[in-house]
């Protein structure tokens, strides 16, 4: 068994792709607004959030993020639990389609 099927088995859904913390804050009202080398930079009124150029996030800075935007950690949980479950309603909708083609 993969090191991510692992972690998916166990609960744990970390680390986490970047990509889809910057949507889950994009979801929640912060627009990307700069680039530099090192980071993305996040705004949404007066509060602004560096996200680093990295693959993936680990739980202690997702952590730190969401406390600073006081967000509680649920939310991205839910967030992301409700992204792997449209990847596999998409995976069933692809199959569906697979066997309606014979």
């Amino acid at each position: 068994m993969s090191n991510s099927q692992n972690q998916e088995k166990d609960g744990e859904i970390y680390p986490v792709h970047t990509i889809i913390f910057e949507d889950f804050l994009a979801q929640n009202g912060y627009i990307g607004v700069e680039i530099t080398p090192v980071y993305s930079i996040f705004k949404k009124g007066e509060c602004s959030i560096e996200i680093p150029h990295s693959e993936k996030l680990e739980n202690n800075k997702i952590l730190d993020i969401m406390s600073y935007i006081d967000i509680p950690i649920t939310e991205f949980e839910e967030y992301y639990k409700s992204l792997k479950g449209m990847d596999t309603f998409n995976q069933l909708i692809d199959l569906s389609i697979g066997t309606l083609k014979k």
